[in-house]
């Protein structure tokens, strides 16, 4: 009797874990937000404005690889500005350009779309 209710209880843990996953992947990506992309000078402020664009490219194509490629290298992957492009007005995006540059400590080397 025991045995089977903790058979009951992984299976049902299981699916709970998988539904919650599959039908929305995106809590999945956010626990891991921070801790996968190195920057130089990060400001939790900027950062964030910055990763929002990439969260809003998530949210528009639900592509997994995108959002990953777009936060690639501190922002600095030609899938930022890419998403950029779909998303804000020109203005907008000369902002957020500057902000990529801000997290690189000023430096455009590693940020392949300067």
């Amino acid at each position: 009797m025991l045995f089977r209710l903790i058979l009951l209880f992984i299976f049902v843990y299981y699916i709970l874990l998988t539904s919650t996953i599959r039908e929305n992947p995106y809590l999945y990506i956010y626990k891991t937000k921070i801790k996968d992309v190195v920057c130089t000078n990060h400001n939790n402020d900027t950062f964030n404005k910055v990763d929002n664009v990439c969260d809003d490219c998530f949210n528009l194509f639900r592509n997994i690889n995108l959002y990953n490629d777009c936060r690639q290298n501190c922002f600095g992957s030609e899938y930022f500005p890419a998403c950029l492009e779909v998303l804000l007005q020109l203005d907008e995006k000369q902002k957020h350009l500057e902000w990529v540059t801000q997290l690189h400590n000023g430096s455009t080397t590693n940020i392949t779309w300067s």
